[in-house]
Order: C-alpha cells, then sequence, then structure tokens
C-alpha cells in the first residue's frame, strides 16, 4: 500500500503484471483478511455476521482517501477511476468466496 503514496518517479518500472490486476490483487488480500479476522472477533456480533460487508465498505473508504490523496497531494500521481474500480472488484470477490467457504456457520438473525 506504501506504493499508493509514492510519486510515480520512485516506483519500480517494469512490473511484470498489469497495474490494475495489481490493484485488484491486493484488495483482495486486504478484504480477505478482514473478513476473516472481522468473522472471527466475538465483541460485536452484528459486524461478525456481516464481516464481508463491512470488509468490502472499509477497503472501498480506503481506497477512496489513497486515490483521492494521489490526485491532490502526490506529485506526478493522479486520481484514476480504473485503479478506484480496480480496488473495489478485487474487495467484491471476497464476499462471495466467504460465503462459499463459511457457508451457515454464522448465525445470519
Amino acid at each position: 500500500m506504501l506504493g499508493s503514496l509514492l510519486p510515480s518517479s520512485r516506483l519500480p518500472q517494469g512490473a511484470s503484471l498489469p497495474d490494475k490486476v495489481i490493484h485488484f490483487a491486493i484488495y483482495f488480500v486486504l478484504a480477505f483478511f478482514l473478513t476473516f479476522g472481522l468473522a472471527k472477533q466475538t465483541r460485536w456480533p452484528r459486524i461478525r455476521r456481516n464481516a464481508p460487508y463491512v470488509a468490502f465498505g472499509v477497503c472501498l473508504v480506503y481506497g477512496s482517501i489513497l486515490e483521492i490523496i494521489q490526485g491532490t497531494l502526490i506529485p506526478s500521481r493522479a486520481f484514476e477511476w480504473l485503479d478506484f474500480l480496480a480496488n473495489a472488484g478485487g474487495a467484491a470477490v471476497v464476499i462471495p468466496i466467504f460465503w462459499m467457504i463459511c457457508g451457515n456457520v454464522f448465525d445470519k438473525k
């Protein structure tokens, strides 16, 4: 995620994967671990039951803030809607995967 805040001149050049695939993968991993962490906590049952949706929301807000910072405060960086969509897509894919893996383990009251 540090790469999101570096000026473009400081980023490694010649990445083997397209930029959007990297965005998708990073936010998939972030949402995956956040979802399972929220699902394992016991203090807030409502958050526990809705863990993938809460994780998606957190990732959406986090990605939005980073894109806005890039577009306003980081020299030679810009806000990109496609980056934002790749971030959201990576986080969104976790939702059905979570329900396929966990099924009815959680009480959905």
